[in-house]
């Protein structure tokens, strides 16, 4: 797609006939507190729902500090402080890739892990690929 990848601080700001609303999606989330801090902290994940609603799902788990999930752990672990507010403005969400149906997204998903090293992501290593 042309433009791409392309970087939007909150999905609240996207129109939501546009890329909001796209489903098929490889993304990535990066910590704009850490940047301030001249760190670099990033999620990558997949999408075949709406990515709004994922990323909500991400906000949602971070300003409720849930342990066992990537933004809250990291919430938790340096920015312990932050209000919601802050949480909820603190997120860049960039889609990287998109792809026909959950397979290829999977698949695409598992090679940006392999090739960009997330540091919030568990996962850190792609599935084997059979050439």
């Amino acid at each position: 797609m042309p433009g791409w990848p392309e970087t939007l601080s909150h999905l609240r700001k996207w129109d939501t006939q546009s890329k909001c609303a796209m489903k098929n999606v490889v993304y990535k989330i990066t910590c704009k507190m850490c940047e301030t801090n001249r760190r670099t902290e990033s999620y990558i994940g997949e999408c075949s729902r709406p990515v709004r609603y994922r990323f909500n799902e991400h906000l949602g788990d971070a300003r409720l500090r849930r342990p066992d999930t990537p933004l809250g752990e990291h919430i938790t672990d340096f920015h312990l402080d932050a209000s919601n507010k802050e949480i909820n403005t603190g997120f860049n969400i960039e889609i990287i890739s998109s792809g026909r149906d959950n397979a290829e997204i999977k698949i695409i998903e598992s090679l940006q892990i392999r090739n960009l090293k997330p540091t919030l992501n568990v996962m850190r290593s792609s599935w084997p690929l059979v050439h």
